[in-house]
């Protein structure tokens, strides 16, 4: 059983927790029990369950935590004085232009217009991998650069 704990947390005191519970269910539900099932499988299934359960009660937890400090999360304005572009559009815009016609057209049809891999893979005549691959350089360097001019914080 700690085994199986073990698959969901490297915490021993979480996974102790979750086997001692697992416990208290089984013993308590034993007469409900069908003795012509295998006992391991049962048991098993009961801790898979007692795991979920916690982990949906601290997902939940996290989530109440996150939306209760939402407001008190920085904000960060995008630098209008000295930039040579006061409108990030064109920033980014501009930027794509200099990465090249590819990278620019599979991440206006990724990202602005919506379309999947596939999509645009059958759009511009290329695989889905080397779709993936234009979308995730070009994020990579618009990223690059926006944290290098310091619109974002890297």
């Amino acid at each position: 059983m700690m085994s199986l704990a073990f698959e969901y947390t490297n915490q021993r005191d979480t996974a102790l927790e979750w086997v001692s519970q697992a416990y208290v269910r089984i013993f308590l539900n034993l007469k409900k029990f069908d003795q012509e099932r295998a006992l391991m499988p049962w048991m098993k299934t009961i801790l898979k369950n007692v795991i979920h359960d916690d982990l949906r009660k601290r997902a939940r937890e996290i989530s109440r935590w996150v939306e209760d400090r939402v407001d008190e999360l920085p904000t960060h304005q995008v630098p209008t004085d000295g930039a040579e572009y006061s409108d990030l559009k064109e920033v980014v815009d501009r930027e794509l232009n200099h990465m090249g016609e590819e990278f620019k057209r599979v991440f206006v049809l990724h990202v602005v217009e919506g379309y999947s891999h596939k999509e645009i893979a059958a759009e511009l005549g290329m695989a889905v991998g080397t779709s993936r691959w234009y979308l995730s350089e070009a994020k990579r360097k618009l990223q690059g650069w926006l944290i290098k001019n310091d619109y974002l914080h890297g």
